[in-house]
């Protein structure tokens, strides 16, 4: 369910143009030039950009109960 869930988030964050994961950060740092983050047409790019949500969850039981 979560997994399913991240990845309507990414879907929908996807339609409105939003880099919610920074994943423009990350290839700016890859460029070095601004020529070169240019070159790259964000336009046709980004709505190719896709994601695997690996979600891992861990249930902790203390004294008082479940946290």
């Amino acid at each position: 369910y979560l997994n399913k869930e991240a990845y309507a988030v990414f879907l929908e964050s996807q339609k409105a143009n939003c880099d919610i994961f920074g994943i423009g950060n990350y290839v700016r740092e890859k460029c070095k030039t601004v020529g070169e983050w240019e070159e790259i047409k964000w336009e046709k790019a980004f709505p190719r950009i896709y994601f695997l949500p690996e979600i891992k969850t861990e249930i902790k039981r203390t004294q008082i109960g479940t946290v």
